[in-house]
């Protein structure tokens, strides 16, 4: 029930912008346009859901920008909350993490080992649900309900007290059915024998029950 599946629109990267700074302003700029796009009442494409559904789902403790990996010493610091001084000062002290094979550090490992090492860093938000996660799951279900409004509009779904009406009918239609059996089948075993007695009842009994399924499948 989604909407054509069209990519969210990201702001196009600029030169001058560390790779942590884009991940942010992409992040930033489609949760803005799925969170403005719910509120219009709309239904979110294939791909929107993906997003949403990702980061709603994900296990990985998270940083301020949401990476766990940084290119440079000056993304380290603003992960970390401390300034670049700080971090080349801790490069030298022996044990810090060590770079990746290309050059990039790991902010997960550095947070643990400075919060080891008694020193002072943000706090991250991987010890409970981040706003951006509980922000996902809020679109979720603001988008589930959307679908099923679009659902009940389209007569895809019966109300519940359309549901009661007809199961109040078909009871009394069945009881009706049932009293009525006794008063038909006397005249018509009268003077049988007892097997044929059974058998013609058992017949006025089948034919009791078709009558109530064409009455409920019509």
């Amino acid at each position: 029930m989604s909407e054509q599946d069209d990519p969210p629109a990201s702001p196009a990267p600029s030169s001058t912008s560390s790779p942590a700074e884009v991940a942010e302003k992409i992040l930033k700029r489609n949760i803005v346009n799925i969170v403005r796009k719910v509120q219009e009442g709309r239904t979110l494409s294939n791909t929107e859901l993906a997003v949403v559904q990702g980061v709603a789902d994900t296990d990985e403790p998270e940083t301020p920008t949401g990476l766990l990996f940084v290119q440079n010493q000056t993304d380290l610091a603003r992960e970390l909350g401390v300034n670049r001084k700080t971090i080349q000062r801790w490069l030298k002290v022996e044990g810090c993490p060590p770079t990746a094979s290309d050059g990039r550090y790991n902010v997960l490992d550095w947070r643990k080992w400075a919060t080891e090492n008694n020193l002072k860093v943000s706090e991250g938000e991987g010890a409970g649900d981040s706003k951006l996660k509980l922000e996902a799951r809020r679109l979720l279900l603001n988008n589930s309900r959307l679908e099923f409004d679009l659902a009940v509009r389209r007569g895809e779904y019966t109300h519940n007290d359309d549901v009661e009406a007809m199961f109040v009918m078909m009871v009394q239609n069945a009881k009706k059915v049932l009293l009525a059996l006794p008063s038909n089948a006397s005249p018509q075993v009268v003077g049988l024998s007892v097997p044929e007695a059974e058998i013609r009842l058992r017949e006025i009994v089948d034919e009791a029950l078709a009558q109530l399924q064409r009455q409920w499948t019509d």
